[in-house]
């Protein structure tokens, strides 16, 4: 049994209104995320592992915008935007750093970052690899990275997930590695080197 799909033209025939959507616009996401930036309890956690050579952020109640949406705003309030997240980090591994990291920082890195949204909704691959640019510039302002370049991180590797409390929350792990093409799959790894 199939089931009949009516459009929502076909649906006032029969008296049956949808509600409408609230339209939300980039502005209106972005002044939201520099209000949770600016209001929220900094309840940040940062952890360094030594002996596995990583550092672990966990950035609690937070938001993300994405690149289009960055692109479509004033500069002067992206600025702001910016700015708060390099503030953020700063301030969470100024009060925690330890001196042993200067060595591993020197290191090929790897960044994992997991991104939990409340309301469940995903951003595309290039959107939130894009919406990382705000926090990684905080990791390379607050000492954590040497640089943002490919020489000193050749990978960032994003993920997401929904959240079961009512906030975002973001998790970074930057972790130092010997061999970067073991995150490469054998078809990838074979393929660059058939080509070089």
């Amino acid at each position: 049994m199939s089931r009949l799909k009516l459009t929502p033209e076909q649906l006032k025939n029969f008296g049956i209104e949808l509600p409408k959507k609230k339209y939300v616009s980039p502005f209106d996401r972005l002044k939201n995320a520099i209000s949770i930036m600016e209001n929220s309890k900094k309840e940040d956690e940062v952890c360094f592992n030594l002996e596995s050579g990583s550092c672990i952020l966990i950035l609690k109640d937070i938001k993300l915008i994405s690149n289009n949406d960055l692109l479509r705003n004033d500069n002067r309030k992206v600025n702001k935007f910016k700015k708060l997240w390099h503030q953020r980090i700063i301030d969470i591994v100024k009060s925690n750093y330890i001196k042993e990291w200067d060595k591993i920082k020197n290191n090929e890195m790897i960044l994992e970052c997991l991104y939990k949204p409340s309301h469940g909704k995903f951003m595309d691959p290039d959107a939130i690899s894009a919406a990382f640019k705000s926090p990684l510039d905080g990791l390379v302002e607050a000492g954590l990275l040497i640089d943002d370049k490919p020489k000193h991180l050749p990978l960032i590797i994003p993920r997401q997930e929904k959240n079961n409390k009512k906030r975002d929350d973001l998790i970074m792990v930057l972790s130092s590695i010997d061999d970067i093409n073991k995150y490469y799959t054998n078809t990838f790894k074979n393929f660059i080197e058939t080509n070089r």
